[in-house]
């Protein structure tokens, strides 16, 4: 006889640790550290944008187009170590960023979330959806509207006796479909 143990894990009670409570002088001290920090934060900010400014202008591009620019250079850059001119998707980034891009996000305050998430529905609503025209499916559709077209042209001769013709015409010639006669 063999016997085969087989191990279940079992969920364990999370551990809670606990920290030593700030004196007053430490507490002082990471808000003065949180301030200082917050100031060279946006003098950087502020940098990089009068950096953005100056290049948009001495070039003759647009401030977006520059600063767009600037954010895609550093995130291959930095995040990604790719070189000039690589390309990655973005569904393979956040997959091997996930836990870092899942962290940077819990360490934001509540209305730093809500902002950031306000931002996004917002660049979502402003983004131009384009349509792109798929010659295959815009012949399915003309010729399925073609067929229910003539399932009722042929109801409204049966039913009256009258006779006509249709004729359907798009921009141009190599959008027009055969005659359906």
């Amino acid at each position: 006889y063999y016997v085969l143990w087989i191990m279940v894990p079992r969920p364990t009670a999370k551990i809670h640790r606990a920290r030593a409570r700030l004196t007053t002088a430490q507490k002082a001290q990471q808000r003065l550290c949180q301030e200082e920090l917050g100031n060279d934060i946006d003098n950087a900010k502020q940098s990089y944008e009068a950096e953005a400014a100056e290049m948009a202008q001495k070039y003759g591009r647009s401030l977006k187009w520059t600063r767009n620019q600037l954010m895609m250079l550093t995130l291959t850059c930095c995040f990604l170590g790719l070189g000039k001119g690589d390309r990655t998707k973005l569904t393979v980034f956040i997959a091997q960023n996930k836990a870092r891009l899942l962290r940077d996000y819990k360490r934001l305050t509540t209305v730093e979330k809500q902002a950031y998430n306000a931002r996004i529905l917002e660049a979502r609503q402003a983004k131009r959806h384009t349509t792109r025209a798929n010659p295959k499916a815009i012949k399915h559709d003309v010729n399925a509207a073609f067929t229910s077209m003539d399932r009722e042209w042929m109801a409204l001769h049966a039913r009256t006796g009258i006779e006509g013709f249709y004729v359907a015409v798009r921009g141009g010639i190599e959008d027009l479909a055969e005659p359906k006669i």
